[in-house]
C-alpha cells in the first residue's frame, strides 16, 4: 500500500488505483460517503473514474496484450500488464473482497473531491495501491 504525500499543483490531475470499500457510514453525521457515487455524478474537469471493477481492469489487460503483440513488444506494455495483474490480484484477495477495484483521476483544482478522498482514507474505505501526476 502507498502512502499519499497530497496532490500535485502543477499539473491537470493526480491518478490513484484504489480498492474501495462503501457502504460505511460517517461516524459524525451518518451519511454514506461513496467515492464512485461521487465521480459518477460530479463532474469537475478531469475528475473521472476511468477503469471501475475488476472486469474493466481485466479487459484493459487485454487491451495491452493485443497492443503488445502488434507494435514489436515494446517492454513499457509487459510492465503494465504486469502491474495492473498484481492490481487484479490484490482485489482477487479474500481480504478484499468487500472492496472495488478502481481507476480515478482528480483534478488538481477539485478540492470537494480531494477532501472527501482524503477523509474516506483516513477511515480505511480507500487502499490507495499506485498514484501518479498527469
Amino acid at each position: 500500500m502507498k502512502i499519499r504525500n497530497g496532490f500535485v499543483s502543477n499539473s491537470s490531475s493526480s491518478s490513484f488505483i484504489i480498492l474501495f470499500r462503501s457502504q460505511t457510514p460517517c461516524e459524525h453525521c451518518g451519511i454514506r460517503l461513496d467515492i464512485e457515487e461521487l465521480l459518477s455524478h460530479y463532474k469537475h474537469e478531469d475528475t473521472e473514474i476511468e477503469l471501475n471493477g475488476s472486469e474493466e481492469f481485466m479487459d484493459d489487460i487485454e487491451g495491452k496484450k493485443i497492443d503488445y503483440e502488434h507494435f514489436g513488444h515494446p517492454s513499457h506494455y509487459m510492465d503494465y500488464i504486469k502491474e495492473y495483474e498484481s492490481y487484479v490480484k490484490e482485489a482477487l484477495k479474500p481480504e478484499n473482497k468487500d472492496r472495488k477495484l478502481m481507476r480515478i483521476s482528480i483534478d488538481h483544482h477539485d478540492q470537494f473531491t480531494q477532501n472527501i478522498f482524503d477523509a474516506l482514507i483516513k477511515k480505511g474505505d480507500i487502499i490507495v495501491l499506485n498514484d501518479w501526476v498527469e
